[in-house]
């Protein structure tokens, strides 16, 4: 991934193969700062935003709804702030094993008074069709 002026910001690598300890899922650059580091798809199709964990998740959504593949399964608060101010609704959408988390987040943001929704499945959001994303979404 890119910045606006070409410098690279992030590098990722992602084993199609079997996965071991030595071989793991992902590569991912070291880098400090990560929070403003993520892949994003505008789609105004609808003024809501989609918070993904992956790539390849938020290609898969960003094709019905504007979305934020965040590289990193932490949603924070400054983002859900940031993107409140922006978006009528922010969707947070992770992988299964972060459920607990998401419930948690989903408590504050709540609290907080943010227009925050979330989505739990069974499976990750890559593994859905276009027309299973959109009834999960809402559209």
């Amino acid at each position: 991934m890119y910045g606006n002026t070409g410098e690279l910001l992030y590098w990722q690598g992602r084993n199609i193969g079997h996965i071991t300890p030595t071989n793991p899922k992902y590569i991912n650059q070291e880098a400090s700062g990560r929070d403003g580091i993520f892949f994003e798809i505008n789609n105004r199709l609808a003024n809501k935003i989609a918070l993904v964990e992956d790539i390849i998740s938020a290609i898969k959504v960003g094709r019905c709804v504007s979305t934020r593949g965040l590289l990193y399964a932490t949603v924070t608060d400054g983002l859900v702030r940031d993107l409140c101010t922006k978006y009528d609704e922010v969707i947070i959408w992770l992988d299964p094993d972060k459920k607990l988390y998401v419930v948690r987040k989903m408590q504050r943001y709540r609290t907080l008074g943010y227009k925050v929704k979330s989505i739990y499945t069974l499976k990750d959001p890559k593994y859905y069709s276009d027309d299973e994303i959109k009834t999960l979404i809402g559209d």
